[in-house]
């Protein structure tokens, strides 16, 4: 059997390496100029791979400062040293505010307050990006939030869990903080009801009847029955409408 032989490299450096003796299939325990022992392929070193152990390339076990905000930060479980080695933040929260500024700035250099928006003039509009609702939306604290609950927080103070912002001026893009209360679902529906701007009627999707079919539903001798199979309702439905316990809206005859 050819007996391989290995080229002996004992005390020579090579970049920050330093090889001290030979433990068999090619490697060496080296060390690094830093102090740290480890083992490492003769071929590699020779072919010029020596940049050194991985506290040196990437300051593993050194605290690192955070480019945005200051704070001293380790190497976070699970993170690899390629991506330890791109890190100039401690979290994704400094990352977006490097990136487009703090998210107090960005709110504030989106709302517009100007006077003549709303209703009474007195509105502070949000100019930016709108969620399919018509609410304003913005990323802050990694996080993502309507417009006027941010608005809330920043002003105000804290939101108590299960509580809505609700806008008095009832303008979806308002974050001017006297337009804001605190509500519950019930206090929300109410305020719509009351402001009228809760569907009724025809506004209802799934509604079966229109203003006309309720007028002749209250005009008409002909019994129920007879009706609630001419508009494709129930007998009780044409009841309810006919003595005026829902329609209410529908100004018209009533039995």
């Amino acid at each position: 059997m050819k007996r391989t032989t290995h080229v002996d490299i004992s005390g020579r450096r090579f970049g920050r390496w330093r090889a001290l003796s030979y433990v068999g299939r090619g490697a060496w325990l080296c060390e690094c100029a830093c102090g740290v022992r480890a083992e490492r392929n003769g071929a590699s070193l020779r072919a010029g791979r020596s940049g050194g152990c991985a506290k040196c390339r990437f300051g593993v076990d050194t605290p690192r400062e955070c480019a945005w905000c200051g704070k001293q930060f380790l190497r976070a479980h699970g993170r690899s040293r390629t991506q330890w080695g791109k890190r100039r933040f401690c979290s994704n929260v400094c990352a977006v505010n490097a990136q487009h500024g703090k998210a107090e700035d960005r709110f504030w250099a989106a709302v517009d307050k100007s006077a003549g928006h709303g209703p009474d003039g007195s509105c502070w509009v949000w100019t930016k990006f709108l969620n399919p609702d018509g609410y304003g939306a913005l990323v802050a604290s990694g996080r993502a939030y309507k417009v006027h609950r941010y608005a809330y927080e920043l002003l105000m103070g804290s939101i108590p869990a299960g509580l809505l912002v609700c806008h008095r001026c009832d303008n979806p893009r308002c974050v001017n903080p006297d337009h804001l209360f605190l509500g519950t679902d019930s206090d929300n529906a109410a305020d719509k009801v009351a402001k009228g701007r809760a569907p009724r009627g025809e506004q209802i999707p799934h509604a079966k009847l229109t203003e006309a079919a309720v007028i002749q539903i209250r005009s008409s001798g002909q019994p129920a029955s007879v009706l609630a199979e001419r508009f494709g309702v129930t007998e009780n439905h044409v009841r309810i409408v006919r003595h005026g316990r829902s329609w209410k809206h529908v100004k018209g005859i009533q039995q």
